[in-house]
C-alpha cells in the first residue's frame, strides 16, 4: 500500500492505543479527521488531467512531492465531496471550502483556497456548492508553510458541481494594446493583454522581474514576469540572461489587468519576445572597426531612458580628462570625433588597455587617440541625459597624442560648467586639466567678465574683457563655444575681436556658435572681446574652449 494509506493506518493505531497523544500534529495537519471512530483508507488515484482528475489522496501525494510553499509548476484537476464549506463569498468572488474522498469527510481532507467559481469566474450565486456535492477543482496547489495542502489563492477555480458547468475552460481572450489602453482597461483574470515597451528600471539582480514598461503612450509596473503562462517564479535571472533582457530592451509580454494599493500593475504576466536586447543597433562595432563618436550617440540617444546596449567599440580622441577614482583605480574623461568638446560621449570610470589599472589621473591626455570596449548608455538623473560608455569599459588600443606631456601637440579642453564658478558671480581664472591656465578680467571695459549657469551656461566676456592663457607649451590655435541664449542675438564676440600671441590673429566666425583664433605661435596668448566703446557690443559667452598646440 501506498504511502498515504500507511500513514493513514499508523494513524488509527496511535488514536485507538495513545490517545493522550490526539493533539499531535500530523505532517500535513488535518489530512484525515475522521468523523467518528473509524478511519477511512482511500488510496490515491488519478493524474491530475481534465480527463482522469486526482482523488484527494492522490493530490495530497502530489503535493507531498513540492517543498513547502512551492506552486505546483502546473494546475492540476482535483475530484472529490464538498464537506465543509468555510466561505462563499460573492463579495469577495471566491470560495473556501474542504474537500474529502468520502461525502461524510471521514477519508482524506483537502483545502480549496479562495478559488474562482464556474468557467474561472467570481462567485456570484452564493448557493452554487452545498455539503455534499460532488466537485471539480482545476488549479496550482502548494503545501502551506509545510503543513496544509491547498490550492494556490488565485490560482484555482471550480471546474464542475456535480458533473454540470464544466467543459472546456472558456476560451480566454487576448488583445493586443498599447500601455495607455491597458490602464483604461478594467482589472480582470480573463481578459489577456499583450503589449510591446521599453524595460525601464529593472535593478540588477531582481529574480522576480519587477519593472516598468514604457510605449510612449504611457509606462505601467509590471509585477513579475514568467518565463511561460504559469511558470514559476522566481526565476527571472534566468529568462533574463537567456533572452538578453535588460534595462532599454524592446520587450512584448501577455498578462492581466490588475492593481495593489491603489498602483495599477500588469499582473500574472509572461514572456513573448524581445527584439533588440537594449540596443537599437545590431551593428556595435567591432576592434579592427569600431564605431565612430558620432554613431555611438546616434545609438545612444535611440534608446530608452536609462537602457544600454551589449558590449561596443568605438574610436575617438580624448577631448577632457576629467577625474580619477583611487579605489576602483579608473579614469573618467570624454572622447569625441574630432578631439573638440562638443558633440562628446563620456567614459564613465573606465580603465586602461585590457582592463588594467590606471595609476593617476596623468596617464591619459587630451589628445590621445582610443579605441574603446564597453557598454553604450543613456544615463539620465534629474531629467539631465548624459550619453555615456558605462562603467567597467577598457582601452582596446591608444595612440599618445603627438609629443606626449609638455613637449608639445595635442589639445586640452574644457566647458564653462567645470571651471567652478559661482552663478551670476565674476569669472577669475582656472587651471585646466594639463596645467594650462585660464584667467579672465575686466581689461579696458566696464563690466567685469561674470558666470552663469543653466541651460546656456557660459563665461560671459563684455566689451573689451580679456581671456589669457598661459602654457608652458606653445599654443597654436584656440577656438570657442559659444551659446546663442534663448532669443536670436548670436553671443559669438565683437567683429573686431583679436587674439594676440607672437602676432595680432583676428576673430574667424567659423559658425554661430564656434570662433576661432589660429597662427598663434606663443605660449601665452590674450583673447580680447574688443570694440570702440567700453560696454555695448556683442558678448562673448563662452561655453566651452579647446587649445591646440604647435608640434
Amino acid at each position: 500500500m501506498k504511502r498515504i494509506a500507511n500513514y493513514l493506518i499508523a494513524l488509527a493505531v496511535a488514536a485507538f492505543t495513545f490517545t493522550s497523544c490526539a493533539d499531535v500534529p500530523s505532517p500535513f495537519g488535518d489530512i484525515v479527521k475522521p468523523a467518528s471512530g473509524d478511519v477511512v483508507v482511500i488510496e490515491p488515484s488519478g493524474t491530475g488531467t481534465e480527463a482522469d482528475p486526482y482523488n484527494v489522496a492522490g493530490v495530497l501525494e502530489y503535493i507531498s512531492g513540492l517543498g513547502a510553499d512551492t506552486p505546483s509548476p502546473k494546475e492540476v484537476y482535483i475530484q472529490g465531496y464538498a464537506v465543509e464549506l468555510t466561505d462563499i463569498s460573492a463579495s469577495y468572488g471566491n470560495a473556501t471550502f474542504t474537500m474529502s474522498d468520502n461525502a461524510d469527510g471521514t477519508a482524506n481532507k483537502f483545502t480549496v483556497y479562495r478559488a474562482a467559481g464556474l468557467g474561472n469566474q467570481k462567485v456570484t450565486d452564493e448557493s452554487f456548492i452545498k455539503q455534499g456535492d460532488m466537485v471539480v477543482v482545476c488549479g496550482k496547489v502548494t503545501n502551506y508553510k509545510g503543513n496544509t495542502p491547498e490550492t494556490v489563492q488565485g490560482a484555482a477555480y471550480v471546474y464542475s458541481v456535480n458533473g454540470k458547468g464544466g467543459g472546456a475552460t472558456p476560451a480566454e481572450e487576448t488583445k493586443t494594446v498599447t500601455v495607455a489602453e491597458f490602464l483604461a482597461a478594467p482589472e480582470s483574470t480573463n481578459v489577456w493583454y499583450q503589449m510591446t515597451g521599453t524595460v525601464k528600471n529593472l535593478k540588477d539582480g531582481d529574480e522576480y522581474g519587477n519593472f516598468d514598461i514604457d510605449d510612449g503612450t504611457g509606462s505601467v509596473y509590471l509585477y513579475g514576469l514568467l518565463s511561460e503562462k504559469g511558470g514559476e517564479k522566481k526565476h527571472f535571472q534566468e529568462l533574463a540572461t537567456a533572452k538578453g533582457i535588460k534595462n532599454g530592451s524592446k520587450l512584448t509580454i501577455i498578462g492581466n489587468r490588475g492593481s495593489y494599493n491603489g498602483v495599477n500593475q500588469v499582473v500574472n504576466a509572461y514572456f513573448v519576445k524581445v527584439e533588440d536586447g537594449g540596443s537599437s543597433d545590431s551593428n556595435l562595432g567591432t576592434k579592427d572597426a569600431p564605431l565612430t563618436v558620432a554613431k555611438a550617440l546616434e545609438i545612444i540617444n535611440a534608446l530608452a531612458d536609462g537602457g544600454e546596449t551589449t558590449d561596443a567599440f568605438v574610436k575617438g580622441t580624448i577631448s577632457q580628462v576629467t577625474s580619477y577614482n583611487s579605489t576602483y583605480k579608473s579614469i573618467t574623461y570624454y572622447i569625441s570625433d574630432d578631439g573638440k568638446t562638443t558633440n562628446e560621449l563620456q567614459v564613465y570610470s573606465g580603465k586602461g588597455q585590457n582592463g588594467a589599472d590606471f595609476a593617476a589621473k596623468e596617464d591619459l591626455s587630451v589628445g590621445d587617440q582610443v579605441v574603446i570596449k564597453g557598454k553604450l548608455k543613456k544615463y539620465v538623473k534629474n531629467g539631465k541625459v548624459t550619453p555615456e560608455i558605462n562603467q567597467s569599459s577598457e582601452i582596446v588600443t591608444i595612440t599618445k597624442a603627438s609629443g606626449g606631456g609638455n613637449a608639445g601637440g595635442g589639445s586640452v579642453s574644457a566647458k564653462a560648467t567645470e571651471m567652478g564658478f559661482a552663478a551670476q558671480a565674476v569669472a577669475t581664472s582656472y587651471t585646466m586639466s594639463d596645467g594650462t591656465v585660464l584667467t579672465f578680467a575686466k581689461g579696458d571695459g566696464s563690466n567685469d567678465p561674470k558666470y552663469y549657469d543653466g541651460d546656456y551656461a557660459a563665461v560671459r566676456m563684455y566689451a573689451k574683457n580679456t581671456l589669457t592663457i598661459t602654457s608652458s607649451k606653445t599654443i597654436a590655435k584656440v577656438v570657442i563655444t559659444t551659446t546663442s541664449g534663448n532669443g536670436s542675438t548670436k553671443y559669438n564676440g565683437n567683429d573686431t575681436a583679436y587674439a594676440e600671441g607672437s602676432s595680432k590673429v583676428s576673430i574667424k566666425k567659423n559658425s554661430d556658435t564656434e570662433i576661432e583664433f589660429s597662427g598663434l605661435n606663443a605660449k601665452t596668448v590674450k583673447v580680447v572681446n574688443d570694440q570702440e566703446a567700453t560696454s555695448g557690443g556683442t558678448q562673448l559667452r563662452l561655453s566651452a574652449i579647446t587649445i591646440t598646440y604647435a608640434n
